[in-house]
Parts: structure tokens; C-alpha cells; sequence
């Protein structure tokens, strides 16, 4: 029986980030969300995962995905895309190869995910003073066009592995 394989993935050698990555024991930079959204082309493409800033433009053209799918989170924080897609660990160390900073919250922390805060009782002054009627039931809010995407791209991967599949098993079958 021939076994089937595929091609190695191509990796080209590449420089790492921006040059300006982060060495074991350099100070953090901070990094402004205002700074980071002027940076949001194929040529300077940056995002934030996890509070966490990455200069990705020289892996744009290595992103299995493609490069749009990556441009189109330029500038912002890309977290929910990154973690709804489910990298794997290679791709988280990859990730970790572009870091230039962290995102600088504005209050001398870092913006990584905010810790939930106590509810705090309103005072009796602030109470209403009667019973509101009550809201109607909202609307859920439209998907959306990243996610719809999400579910898309599994569904193309799925079909493409199953049809792989199939594929294989009829080459073995003449055999």
C-alpha cells in the first residue's frame, strides 16, 4: 500500500516582529490603543490578543488563513476572533514571536482582561421611586460578520477533510 502524504507546510525565514521584541527581563513597553489603531494595513498591521500588543506584518503572507483575515482585525483587539478560532500551540508560539508591548489601559495596568468588579447597591437616594414597567424582551443582535465567517471557515475545513477522506479510502479500495 502507497502511503499518501502531504507536502511539508512552507516556512520561509523570516525576521521576527518589528525588530523591537521583548527580551527576557526589558522593561514592558506600554502601548496605546490609539497607537495601536494607526496601525492597520498589509504594510503595519498590529493587534491586540489578550492585552497583548504584535506587530504581524511580516507573517501576514505565512498566516494559513490568509492575509485578509488577519487585515481585517488590524489596529484593534483581535482576542474574541483569535481564541473563537482555536490556534494551536505552534500558532500561540508563533503569535508570541511578533510581541512588541502590552496595551496600555490608561490606568497603569495592563488592558488584558479587566477582573470583574463587585456590584455595588445603589444608594436609597438614587432608587427610583417607582415600580418601572417592565422593558420588552430585547432583539437578540445580529451576528456578527466575523463570526458568521467563523462558522463558515469550519464548515469549508470540515468538508475538505471529510472529502480527503473519502478520497484516500477510494485510492486504497482500487489497490
Amino acid at each position: 500500500h502507497a502511503a499518501v502524504s502531504l507536502p511539508p507546510r512552507r516556512r520561509r525565514p523570516r525576521a521576527r516582529g518589528s525588530g523591537k521584541e521583548l527580551l527576557a527581563g526589558e522593561m514592558v513597553r506600554k502601548i496605546t490603543a490609539a497607537e495601536v489603531a494607526e496601525h492597520k494595513s498589509e504594510q503595519d498591521c498590529w493587534l491586540v490578543v489578550r492585552g497583548k500588543v504584535y506587530d504581524v506584518t511580516k507573517y501576514l503572507d505565512d498566516h494559513p488563513g490568509g492575509v485578509e483575515i488577519v487585515t481585517d482585525l488590524a489596529g484593534q483587539d483581535a482576542t474574541e476572533d483569535y481564541d473563537d478560532v482555536g490556534h494551536s500551540d505552534e500558532a500561540h508560539e508563533t503569535l508570541e514571536e511578533y510581541l512588541i508591548g502590552e496595551l496600555d489601559d490608561g490606568a497603569g495596568g495592563s488592558a488584558a482582561t479587566p477582573a470583574p468588579s463587585a456590584p455595588v447597591a445603589p444608594k436609597a437616594a438614587d432608587a427610583p421611586k417607582a415600580q418601572a414597567a417592565p422593558s420588552p424582551t430585547p432583539k437578540p443582535a445580529p451576528r456578527p460578520a466575523a463570526e458568521a465567517d467563523s462558522g463558515l471557515s469550519t464548515a469549508l475545513v470540515v468538508g475538505s477533510v471529510v472529502a480527503l477522506a473519502v478520497g484516500f479510502f477510494a485510492l486504497r479500495r482500487r489497490k
